[in-house]
């Protein structure tokens, strides 16, 4: 096991009880560097209950393998996917069908960088349930997030 693998379990042991709730996002730049190494450090994090996304999907040189053969429980699309949705229907293409292959895989989406209700529509009636972006909330400084942890008011949106 590496250096960092190492004290990333020795950390999450001493430091979280529930595993779960601190995923570890891993990007697809990342994977390219070292990947059988990646593979190994992703399957010690899940064996130990930890959460693991592939983030920033569709923002580099992705492969689809990456979502057969990665032990993952959350794919996160890249904002430049979501970006001309709903009006492009080549990206509608490709992310409708990326969601749905998550789905059959029986990973979680997140869609990043979602800015309209248009967006936010498309991806809920496509299978997304989950959003980032400004739609939801700017950036926060660390007060700020504080009083951010309560629910998104969806119906508050303009329709």
């Amino acid at each position: 096991m590496s250096e960092i693998g190492q004290l990333t379990a020795v950390q999450l042991l001493q430091h979280f009880r529930d595993k779960s709730l601190s995923p570890v996002e891993v990007t697809e730049d990342a994977l390219m560097h070292n990947p059988d190494e990646t593979r190994k450090q992703l399957r010690l994090l899940r064996n130990l209950g930890v959460r693991v996304a592939l983030d920033d999907f569709g923002s580099g040189p992705c492969s689809l393998a990456y979502l057969r053969d990665l032990e993952l429980d959350t794919l996160k699309l890249d904002r430049h996917l979501i970006a001309r949705l709903p009006d492009s229907t080549r990206d509608a293409a490709l992310v409708s069908n990326v969601i749905n292959l998550c789905k059959q895989y029986g990973l979680l989406v997140i869609a990043e960088g979602v800015e309209t209700v248009e967006q936010y529509q498309w991806l809920q009636a496509h299978g997304c349930e989950y959003v980032q972006g400004f739609l939801v909330a700017r950036p926060l400084t660390s007060e700020d997030a504080v009083s951010f942890a309560k629910p998104f008011d969806w119906s508050a949106l303009p329709v």
